[in-house]
């Protein structure tokens, strides 16, 4: 084991507070290595690994033959799971408002006025518009005054009336979605973790089972397994449409690698060649 990662082990073991586990160990050295970027990306991502599991050792045992144990057992594993969620996607007709323009009026909350024929009058039924007064030829018509019309009561004289579609809002239902703004699509949401493991028995199945649909075992019990840390977690708008036979709520392996390329940024841990392309084995 290399002296001098050693002695930095021995130099960090204050400032690691907490260390109950290899994994809190290895959040704390992330989460340092970004507050002194510059620092630790000379030390580098694999030494980053071994400094988690020494720091640990140390601080439990006082000595580094635990770490020495783990890191001779150790493989870097590819993991992708999923709760089964249908993927939804923005509908594109609405941009996701779940309302669109209104087909009736083009948006504009109002429609020419059917009673009136966009004039802005009616006929005065009691002289059938004459201006007359239907009793006495020589008098105006007392309904109309002699005009022979009235102010149209469904737009006040506007000519436009409010859309009957919308009532004047403009917007319409959007039927691609439902209203919903999103529509559901074949494809389930998915997440990947890459993780540094130690347990014989759930390396040996990884390894057995890569890129096949055979799965490793259920989440739930993944999530109870010890002696592995996760050190790289993918969860953000991750889809595919999986291939039948791909279970929900289980853990699938996409690879392995013993020496992976690792280096440290001030964005924490990048793992460079993850093997994504496997995923092919388990989608369309």
């Amino acid at each position: 084991m290399n002296e001098k990662l050693k002695k930095i082990a021995v130099s960090l073991e204050d400032t690691i507070e907490f260390s109950r586990t290899p994994q809190d160990v290895y959040d704390e050295l992330i989460t340092l290595s970004k507050k002194q970027s510059d620092y630790f990306e000379i030390i580098g991502g694999e030494n980053i690994i071994k400094l988690t599991f020494l720091i640990y050792s140390y601080k439990k045992t006082q000595s580094f033959e635990l770490a020495e144990e783990i890191l001779n057992d150790l493989v870097f594993l590819y993991y992708i799971f999923s709760e089964g969620i249908n993927h939804r996607e923005i509908c594109e007709v609405c941009s996701g408002d779940g309302q669109i323009e209104c087909n009736t009026c083009d948006g504009t909350g109002e429609t020419p006025c059917d009673t009136c024929d966009e004039t802005g009058e009616v006929t005065c039924d009691t002289c059938d518009g004459s201006g007359v007064d239907p009793d006495n030829e020589e008098e105006s018509c007392w309904d109309c005054n002699g005009s022979g019309n009235f102010t149209c009561p469904s737009c006040n004289g506007y000519t436009m009336d409010t859309c009957r579609e919308c009532d004047g809002s403009r917007l319409e239902p959007c039927s691609e979605c439902d209203e919903v703004g999103d529509i559901e699509t074949d494809d389930w949401d998915y997440e990947m973790e890459i993780i540094a493991s130690w347990n014989k028995k759930l390396n040996q199945e990884s390894v057995e089972f890569e890129n096949s649909l055979v799965p490793i075992m259920s989440t739930e019990k993944y999530n109870q397994q010890n002696n592995y840390i996760v050190i790289k977690y993918f969860g953000d708008n991750n889809y595919l449409e999986f291939k039948k036979g791909f279970e929900s709520n289980h853990v699938y392996c996409f690879g392995h690698d013993d020496n992976p390329k690792l280096k440290i940024t001030k964005n924490g841990m990048v793992v460079d060649n993850v093997p994504f392309k496997n995923l092919s084995y388990f989608s369309y």
